[in-house]
């Protein structure tokens, strides 16, 4: 997620990031506000799709997958992008390695 998608979040659904992760651990997170995440983490990537589309694609996968995948996005956030950083690493590896270079 971007600076400008986390404070777009913050702003809209009037709480911080911590307090939502809170809502998200307790079980007290709405459909609503983790459709607003998700699709915020999107446009920030650079994705153009709207709002009910992503929450048909809850619908459709599951809220429980929904679950995870904001976790996941909201743990990045509270980590500052390390578990973004250290996945591009290990891609990187794997791709030197699949061209037979040596780190």
């Amino acid at each position: 997620m971007t600076v400008d998608s986390l404070i777009r979040v913050e702003t809209s659904l009037g709480q911080s990031i911590v307090q939502l992760t809170t809502k998200l651990s307790e079980g007290h997170l709405s459909l609503t506000e983790m459709g607003f995440i998700i699709h915020s983490a999107l446009k920030g990537g650079g994705n153009n799709i709207e709002e009910n589309k992503v929450n048909h694609i809850i619908y459709e996968s599951g809220i429980s997958e929904g679950m995870r995948v904001c976790g996941e996005l909201l743990a990045n956030v509270l980590q500052g992008g390390q578990r973004e950083n250290e996945k591009k690493s290990e891609e990187t590896q794997m791709s030197l390695v699949s061209h037979g270079q040596d780190t």
